[in-house]
């Protein structure tokens, strides 16, 4: 781990064992720790998603923004897919699927909490493409 700016930069072994991962921060229903940022993904969903996304891995806001208002389940699915996998987070793909679909306001809550408390991840994005 390395620190830039005050800010920490990880950097993962990609074939780590499952025991091996880490956990979550925060759990998945605990929007009371920052009711500002539970209110930004309630109302404003994809720009709330793509500025977490954003500062996840310095990718194009625009962009992202973009993918989360077209698509916002699919978005919710493949940035959580990544932002765990970046982090090297115990889950699977399934996980993602039911998180980033069924849970999303609480999901894109719990990646922002992540984001905010990890910093910024130093990982290749296509890693976290083969992650299934």
């Amino acid at each position: 781990m390395a620190a830039q700016g005050g800010k920490s930069e990880f950097s993962i072994n990609p074939s780590a064992t499952a025991m091996e991962r880490s956990q979550w921060s925060s759990g998945i229903v605990m929007c009371h720790e920052d009711c500002g940022m539970c209110l930004v993904h309630a109302c404003c969903y994809p720009f709330g998603l793509a500025g977490t996304k954003t500062t996840f891995d310095k990718s194009s806001f625009s962009m992202n923004c973009i993918c989360s208002c077209v698509s916002p389940c699919y978005s919710a699915v493949v940035f959580r897919n990544e932002i765990r996998s970046g982090y090297g987070i115990a889950g699977s793909w399934w996980q993602d699927c039911l998180l980033g679909c069924g849970l999303c306001c609480c999901s894109a809550c719990q990646l922002s909490r992540e984001v905010n408390a990890r910093g910024t991840a130093a990982v290749d994005p296509l890693l976290s493409l083969v992650e299934f």
